[in-house]
């Protein structure tokens, strides 16, 4: 059972003072190593010119995720907009030595995405997540984390959010995201934990890591600052968001034999039951797979990597409930664009002849 966590002032960090209308530059020290000294965890505070809510946007919780980084850096240099009320709370790189050695993981091989809310005494990744927790989600009303697929996978753009908490899903519907997948988020997750202590939180997946293409950093920034609009932070100075279709099914779809993929759709297309998805050769060409659609549905999620072996998870998709009817609201031009430039590494072949061939097996 989580403990309750009092909310802090999102104005005043130790003795500093963060007044209304400033963007201050704060820091935080991260657990250190050995050797070096305590990192410091870059923090912009932005406040608007009254009180209001606080909202908390993380990235780099996987330190080879870089698009939401990218993001929050144009967000404080930019300043794409003003804020009307409230406080907005930016942590760009949230596991910095794990964004510096380029790896999803911390230096002490966990998943810091698995340690929240944290252990003041536990490991490195344990007491960097408590850090998290005590200082940015304590002040926060609302939290929200951007990531991207691990390696070697590309997420299609969607939010993930818990749709049995109504705070949470009516954040996830301010976005303006064409896909919301529930799930109630892993345990030791950033955004489970930070729901658990009374906190609507979502996570936005897109991309994969170590990308960062520019639909994509557009994309981000779009649905954060309707987001911001939608809980208050921001004058509505254009209709909300058209609602996303609510997604309570996914399924990945794994190889048997593997080989070289060709794959016959892409990221965010809606296909039908027994369309073909991608068929697997040998290095000399012969055909060894081929992978089918085995229910209705929208390809949520690729394999990047051109060779995959038995077992390897191969396409993601969200899987279209019969009483749903709709694929929700059609992708807009950003969204088509993204879905090009996100795609555009992927081998899309002709589909083969047809004819009897091994299949591949469904699993999670």
């Amino acid at each position: 059972m989580q403990s309750p966590l009092p909310r802090k002032d999102p104005s005043r960090f130790g003795r500093r003072q963060v007044g209304l209308g400033e963007l201050a530059e704060l820091s935080l020290a991260a657990p250190s190593g050995a050797l070096a000294a305590a990192p410091r965890l870059p923090l912009g505070v932005w406040r608007g010119p009254f009180e209001g809510p606080c909202v908390a946007v993380f990235a780099g919780v996987h330190g080879d995720e870089v698009a939401g980084i990218l993001a929050l850096r144009t967000l404080l240099r930019e300043r794409p907009f003003e804020l009307s009320r409230g406080t907005l709370l930016v942590v760009p790189v949230a596991n910095l030595l794990a964004f510096e050695r380029g790896s999803r993981y911390s230096p002490d091989r966990r998943d810091l995405n698995r340690c929240f809310p944290g252990r003041s005494q536990g490991s490195p990744s344990a007491r960097l997540a408590r850090l998290l927790y005590r200082e940015v989600v304590a002040r926060a009303d609302c939290c929200i984390d951007l990531h991207s697929a691990a390696a070697p996978r590309l997420n299609h753009p969607h939010l993930r959010v818990d749709a049995q908490h109504p705070g949470s899903l009516a954040l996830a519907q301010t976005f303006g995201a064409r896909l919301i997948v529930h799930h109630r988020g892993a345990p030791g997750s950033l955004r489970r934990a930070a729901q658990a202590s009374g906190r609507p939180s979502l996570v936005v997946e897109a991309g994969g890591a170590g990308r960062g293409e520019p639909a994509l950093i557009e994309w981000l920034l779009a649905g954060l600052k309707r987001t911001l609009a939608g809980v208050g932070l921001l004058e509505q100075s254009e209709p909300p968001a058209a609602p996303g279709m609510l997604i309570r099914r996914t399924r990945w779809l794994r190889a048997r034999r593997g080989g070289l993929l060709e794959y016959h759709v892409g990221l965010g297309e809606r296909v039908a039951k027994g369309r073909l998805l991608l068929g697997a050769t040998s290095a000399l060409g012969r055909e060894q797979e081929r992978l089918h659609a085995p229910e209705d549905g929208l390809v949520l999620g690729l394999c990047a990597q051109p060779a995959v072996g038995p077992g390897d998870a191969l396409v993601h998709l969200a899987l279209m409930e019969p009483q749903t009817g709709s694929a929700g609201p059609d992708p807009s031009a950003l969204e088509q664009r993204l879905a090009a430039e996100l795609g555009a590494g992927l081998r899309i072949g002709r589909p083969p002849a047809a004819g009897p061939l091994p299949g591949l097996a469904a699993g999670r």
